[in-house]
């Protein structure tokens, strides 16, 4: 049986829709802005965000904050239930990742952030600890406190600007 050309162009535009539509629901683009995520990501890199899906430690993220304009990037280093302890204006993370070689991390907190933290012993339900790559100058957890599960976009998967660096992200 023979399918006339009028039917294939009905099924070729259809699919066509469909995964427009697959495209718009689960992914956008996202620019980079600043170098808080160096080396990894450089300001001005266009990344693929896939929006829907289920974050795990160490991915990057795309998120917006109340105090900032714009959506940030960063790495997921703490993740709902990972025991915490403030020390002065140090906080001190156990990831709980028992296949981990080193599971505890020692990052100083603003004085600010210390004290709002103060009182947590575990991150909570929906809630991430994010750094920067690029540590020195970064703008993440450190000083904005846990990330919101409702506030993330997504995880940035792919790298499509500029060209030569076009590929996944890690």
């Amino acid at each position: 049986m023979k399918i006339d050309r009028k039917i294939k162009t009905y099924i070729f535009i259809g699919l066509f829709f469909l995964c427009l539509i697959e495209i718009i629901v689960f992914y956008k683009i996202h620019q980079v802005n600043g170098t808080s995520m160096a080396p990894t990501l450089s300001n001005g890199d266009s990344v693929i965000v896939k929006k829907h899906t289920r974050i795990t430690r160490y991915e990057i993220i795309a998120f917006s904050i109340p105090k900032e304009k714009g959506m940030l990037v960063k790495r997921v280093i703490g993740m709902p239930g990972d025991a915490v302890i403030i020390q002065q204006n140090e906080l001190i993370l156990n990831i709980g990742d028992r296949a981990a070689f080193n599971n505890t991390y020692r990052i100083h907190l603003e004085e600010y952030q210390a004290q709002q933290l103060q009182h947590i012993k575990r991150i909570p339900e929906n809630q991430y600890f994010v750094l920067g790559d690029h540590i020195d100058v970064s703008k993440d957890s450190r000083e904005f406190g846990f990330v919101q599960k409702k506030s993330i976009e997504g995880i940035v998967i792919d790298r499509i600007w500029p060209l030569n660096s076009f590929g996944r992200v890690n």
